[in-house]
């Protein structure tokens, strides 16, 4: 428990070499495996878009402001959700490699992960 609040998220965790799956030790024939959707950017954006614009905006763009703010919240709530149960079975199926999907998208990461 920490006497401090928190702001941000940030998840630090204390484990043994052997338990870290790095992203350059990926090998040949591996899968690409993604644990958490992809489009999290994108729905946060449109959701600032929404709120510094205003529903208008999006008339004829074909997206309504519903499904911006359901995008959002399914994002927040993707986000929000630790990967545990993804780091339990990248051990069970001895996993070669691992990223996250971020800045780079899901091309960059791949390309990095392939170079690598």
């Amino acid at each position: 428990m920490n006497p401090w609040p928190i702001i941000g998220g940030v998840a630090n965790v204390v484990c043994s070499e052997q338990d870290f799956i790095r992203p350059n030790y990926g090998q040949p024939g591996d899968v690409l495996i993604l644990t958490k959707p992809l489009g999290t950017q994108p729905a946060v954006n449109l959701k600032q878009k929404l709120n510094d614009e205003g529903p208008e905006w999006f008339n004829g763009k074909g997206i309504t402001p519903q499904q911006i703010t359901d995008a959002y919240y399914l994002s927040m709530e993707s986000m929000a959700t630790l990967n545990k149960a993804a780091a339990e079975l990248m051990h069970k199926y001895r996993s070669h490699g691992a990223t996250d999907i971020t800045g780079f998208g899901l091309l960059g990461h791949t390309q990095n992960l392939a170079a690598a």
